[in-house]
């Protein structure tokens, strides 16, 4: 038992992980706010199942109470309301480190999800899973319905199908948990009749029942294992590549080039240098270089040059031919930011 509770535990970090730093998926959830919600969830996912591996093994046994399974119930609700409220949910998407703290919070969310929802007396976790599937209905209805964006980062009709990914299922969700509430006793004891039965069998003991249990154990620990392997192995594959990509030697700029680059640290993640400033005729060319581990951008604010989406190692080229000052950002990474003063031959005299 214990050892299942332990291999779901690593699934758990596992998934953590691969959902808050695979890329491109990472990437994709900052332009398309359906995938953003999906990212919460898988995270969230990540924390049940090691809260509630913990609150299996034992190890809690001291902390376990109604009174604390309530006071846990009432901190998590007030993370999730915080952050799907446009404010903190938009500056998760124009801050790196507010994107950071997302990640870890809703975390924390599914670890407490695991660990004091169980601490609940059976008719109040039947009240408040009725109130969270409610919540989350009449969320999504008021997302479809919407005419104006609630998340004004993200368009319109993103809005609306998040709203109806939400509210479409969530009947179903809450007339099949409160069917599963209902008959909950009568399969316990419809069980014990059936066990009960089996123990008179001559050919059943309690030694060839716990060996049919320990089988079925087995099998979900090795699915467990492959989940885990299948994602440990994607992050190493995509960040062995990309390492490898962006460790092609800097090529020395032109007198005629200006070279910026797109890096990422354990810090910062920007453009550097994140301002400059070109003379026309002298090194207008400017060529961005992503030495990044995501894909990103190089997108002008008033729309005069736009890049495809760069992978890591790939550069964007562009030659300024009018003085000005040019602003742009990556799409993918609204924090990311940086301005390109051009000046004209004569007025850098």
């Amino acid at each position: 038992m214990l050892r299942a509770l332990e291999s779901v535990s690593v699934l758990g970090v596992v998934l953590f992980v691969f959902a808050a730093s695979f890329a491109p998926f990472d990437s994709l959830t900052d332009i398309n706010l359906p995938l953003h919600m999906l990212q919460h969830v898988l995270i969230a996912i990540g924390g049940v199942m090691i809260g509630y591996s913990a609150y299996k093994s034992g190890r809690l046994d001291k902390f376990k109470s109604a009174r604390n399974g309530l006071l846990g119930f009432s901190l998590l609700s007030a993370l999730i309301v915080l952050w799907h409220l446009p404010f903190f949910w938009d500056a998760a998407v124009l801050s790196l480190y507010v994107h950071v703290t997302e990640h870890l919070c809703f975390f924390s969310i599914g670890i407490m999800i695991g660990i004091f929802i169980p601490m609940l007396p059976d008719n109040i976790k039947v009240i408040t899973v009725v109130l969270a599937i409610s919540s989350h209905m009449f969320y999504g209805f008021a997302l479809y319905i919407a005419t104006t964006p609630i998340y004004p980062l993200y368009p319109l009709n993103q809005q609306s199908e998040l709203g109806l990914a939400l509210f479409a299922p969530s009947p179903i969700y809450l007339i099949g948990y409160l069917y599963f509430s209902l008959t909950k006793e009568s399969r316990r004891l419809e069980q014990e009749d059936a066990e009960s039965g089996l123990l008179m069998s001559p050919t059943l003991t309690p030694q060839s029942i716990a060996r049919r249990n320990a089988n079925g154990t087995s099998v979900s620990r090795m699915l467990v294992l492959v989940l885990s392997i299948v994602m440990i192995v994607s992050l190493l594959g995509y960040y062995g590549y990309t390492a490898a990509a962006i460790s092609v030697p800097v090529v020395a700029p032109s007198p005629h080039d200006s070279y910026i680059y797109i890096e990422e640290g354990p810090v910062s993640w920007q453009y550097s240098p994140q301002h400059m400033t070109v003379v026309l005729g002298q090194n207008n060319t400017v060529t961005w270089i992503s030495h990044s581990y995501s894909e990103d951008t190089v997108t002008s604010a008033n729309n005069t040059f736009a890049s495809h989406i760069l992978a890591p190692g790939q550069s964007f080229t562009y030659e300024f031919t009018q003085p000005g000052t040019y602003v742009y950002y990556c799409k993918f990474h609204l924090w990311m930011t940086g301005t390109i003063i051009v000046l004209s031959s004569t007025s850098s005299k």
